[in-house]
């Protein structure tokens, strides 16, 4: 081969290790992606971010956030967890945070659960997640939407934290199998049946379930605040890796 063949082949193969290497490091930040409608029921197309920490990404855990009704349009990042990281009232987390914006036109996160897991999954390989630690989080029309992935991709999620999302009675503890469950309420939330919460939970730590309900003294978005602010359960979460990073 001669020189002016070799030279264009070690820059395309130089382009393509590039492009191997590509999530393995990062400056850090939100960065938007766009995931197209697939096949069958409920796989719209979405968009959705990933919050990505600085430096290595390989093996880091991966939390998928839900938002509530109030964000559907265009304000997934504007509330709640996603808020309180871009505002600085919680540092930048140590996990890929996973946020997917769901249109107003569809109803909720049932609507959009297959598309949801190719989510979890383009952000994993894109990233180097660890796929032994992915964890599932949502709030009020997000918190019932981690009933719906728990329901359909049983064991995905190793913790599953719903917060102010009511429980979805079709989906038996035994699909928590080996995954950690912890249901939120508050005591002043009118939206949510705290007792069905409660009840749940004490069915499914019978069943040989890992599961805890805590109700705090808040309503609806009070709890949220509460929740998403707790250094314990962000620990826990994985979000964070160490407890004194966490507020």
């Amino acid at each position: 081969m001669n020189r002016n063949r070799r030279r264009p082949l070690l820059c395309g193969l130089v382009f393509l290790l590039c492009c191997s290497l590509a999530g393995a490091a990062s400056a850090g930040g939100w960065q938007s992606f766009h995931m197209e409608a697939g096949s069958g029921r409920n796989n719209p197309a979405l968009d959705y971010w990933v919050f990505v920490p600085e430096g290595k990404t390989e093996g880091l855990p991966l939390v998928l956030f839900l938002h509530g009704a109030g964000e559907k349009g265009t304000a997934a990042l504007d509330q709640c967890l996603p808020l309180y990281i871009r505002e600085g009232t919680l540092p930048p987390p140590d996990a890929l945070l996973v946020v997917p914006q769901l249109p107003k036109e569809i109803w909720n996160w049932a609507s959009a659960e297959n598309t949801l897991l190719r989510i979890t999954d383009q952000a994993a390989g894109d990233f180097g997640a660890d796929p032994a630690s992915f964890s599932l989080a949502g709030f009020s029309m997000g918190g019932m939407g981690t009933w719906n992935l728990s329901r359909i991709a049983p064991g995905k999620f190793s913790r599953v934290l719903c917060v102010c999302g009511g429980i979805s009675t079709w989906v038996t503890p035994d699909l928590f199998t080996g995954v950690q469950l912890r249901l939120c309420t508050g005591k002043y939330d009118r939206s949510v049946r705290a007792a069905d919460e409660k009840n749940y939970a004490e069915s499914a730590r019978k069943a040989g379930i890992d599961a805890q309900w805590t109700e705090y003294p808040s309503d609806h978005m009070g709890t949220a605040s509460l929740v998403f602010t707790d250094p314990d359960l962000l620990l826990w979460l994985r979000l964070y890796t160490e407890k004194e990073e966490a507020p």
